[in-house]
This record gives C-alpha cells, structure tokens and sequence, in this order.
C-alpha cells in the first residue's frame, strides 16, 4: 500500500537503456491463494518470452522449439499448429493459454505442479537459455521484477521462500522479488537471506510525524501530489484534506480509499469536502475495523 508497484515500473523504466526489464504481476498471472513454486516459475518464464514477442526480438528458432517442446510434454496442454517448428506469435498465444490455465483451473494447476516438481531444473535450463539468447540479441542484461509477492499469506510467501531460494536464485538474470515486511521478521528469514545477495530494500510509508510528535509537513504536501494529480484539491477544505492525509497514515493505499470514500460521501449535493464529509468517512472506516473484531478477540487482547 506504499506504493512499490509504481515504483517498480519507474524504476525499470528508468533501467530500459541498459537492462531488458520484465514485470511480474504475480495478482494478474496466479491464484493468490495458493502460490506455489513450480506455478512461480512457469509464469516468470511465459512472461519472460512474452515480453521478447512485444520488443520484436528474433529468438532462435532452436530456443523457440525447446520451450514449446518441454511446456507440451510437462504440461500435457496440446496446441493445434502442426509440426515441430511451430511460428514465435503461435507459441506465445499456447503459453499465454498455460498460464490462463494456471491461474484459473485449480485442477489442471494441481496436475501441472506435480509434473513441474520434479522437472524444475529443466524448466530453469530453458529459461536460461532464452536469457542467454535475449542478451546476445539486444545487448542488454536481463532483469526480472516479481511484483505482489506480498500479497499472499505470510505462511505461503515463507514457505516458497525457506524451502526453494536455491531454485529462486537459479535464472541467469538480475531479479527482483517484493515479499511482505513481515517476512522479515521470521524465524526463517536469516536462512532466507543466506540465499539472496544484499540485504533487502525496505521501502517505507510517507512519513507525517517526526519522533517529538511534531508534524512533518514536507509529508503531508507529498501526500497532496498523489491526491492532486487525480483530483483537484480546490473540493477539499483544508482542514479536510489535512485530516484525510493523517488518517492514512502515511500508506498510499489507504489515502487513496479515503479520498474516494469522502468523494461517495459528498454526493450528498456538498460543494466541498468539508470536516463534516471526514467526520462520517472515519465514523464508517471505524465500524468497518469494529465489525472485524469477534468477542474472542477482545478476550485474547
């Protein structure tokens, strides 16, 4: 909710000149629920070769050909195109059909992660092989962002991380995982890291306050660029939008859920977003956190 999904695309943006940048959104390619990881893998590589199509890269036919042969045999998923050296368009439309699967039919996702198991380092083999191809075609060194990794449960995200960061390190390339802050925080985190090069890249809330409780008004102006470039700030009072910022906390996310919880609100025919508009705004988020709280919780705390 900080915003690490827009950084990352600014970022390899920026890195387009000398890098070859793939993003990963793991939200858009997989069940959320139920990430494991051979479906991780399988997806990195689609997109992977996914994003060679969009940039008119001429990979070997050879490269092509082992890709669409190991994801036919593993996946059990036949195409339609006759003959061995099927076209670069033919086999990105069959492994964009893999991975709708994938995402979306929890059976043939279970058959096809007991097959990938057991084959992950051929699986890898031709991911480095493609990187190996990319990199000799355009000069560039490949570097693959796998965003939303922090979205699943932590038990998932510490589970794909403590038993498979050898497997995770295996792609020839630079790359970037997002895990939850709270992975951090593991017992298992320090074996986790082992495996990795560098300590983790922490990428904070926008802060609001200094330590003496004072307020950090640089802060609150960052806060109203984001609101500014989706709305223009003359609805708001300004003691409205200050309280608007300080309710988020400094998370992005819940800034934004705010602001168009208050715009709803003041449908009501009211000129501006006033005091009044975030009176009733915070009143519902409240009962909203309220209704999520059972009595055991209150026994437990």
């Amino acid at each position: 909710g900080c915003g690490k999904s827009t950084e990352l695309t600014m970022l390899l943006k920026e890195l387009e000149t000398k890098y070859f940048p793939v993003f990963i959104s793991v939200t858009n390619m997989m069940e959320i629920t139920d990430v494991q990881i051979a479906d991780l893998l399988l997806v990195m590589c689609i997109k992977l070769y996914e994003k060679t199509q969009q940039e008119n890269l001429e990979i070997d036919q050879t490269v092509i050909n082992n890709i669409k042969d190991w994801f036919n045999e593993v996946t059990q998923i036949k195409h339609k195109e006759e003959g061995h050296q099927a076209s670069a368009g033919f086999v990105l439309k069959y492994l964009l059909e893999v991975g709708a699967k994938i995402r979306t039919e929890s059976t043939t996702r279970l058959e096809i992660r007991d097959r990938v198991k057991h084959r992950l380092s051929d699986l890898i083999n031709r991911m480095n092989d493609l990187i190996r191809e990319i990199e000799i075609k355009c000069s560039k060194e490949v570097i693959l962002s796998v965003d939303d990794l922090d979205k699943p449960d932590l038990k998932i995200v510490e589970n794909l991380f403590h038993g498979n960061s050898n497997t995770l390190t295996s792609p020839e390339c630079k790359i970037i995982y997002v895990v939850p802050l709270s992975l951090l925080y593991t017992e298992e985190f320090k074996r986790i890291e082992q495996q990795f090069h560098g300590r983790p890249i922490i990428l904070p809330v926008t802060k609001l306050w200094h330590k003496d409780g004072s307020e950090d008004r640089s802060g609150f102006e960052e806060m109203k660029k984001v609101i500014s470039v989706r709305i223009s700030l003359d609805l708001f009072e300004s003691d409205a939008l200050d309280e608007i910022i300080e309710s988020s906390g400094g998370v992005l996310r819940e800034l934004c859920k705010n602001v168009q919880h208050c715009c709803l609100l003041s449908m009501e025919k009211v000129e501006k977003i006033d005091a009044g508009i975030v009176k009733k705004m915070l009143a519902n988020l409240r009962n909203q956190f309220i209704s999520q709280i059972s009595p055991d919780t209150y026994s437990k705390y």
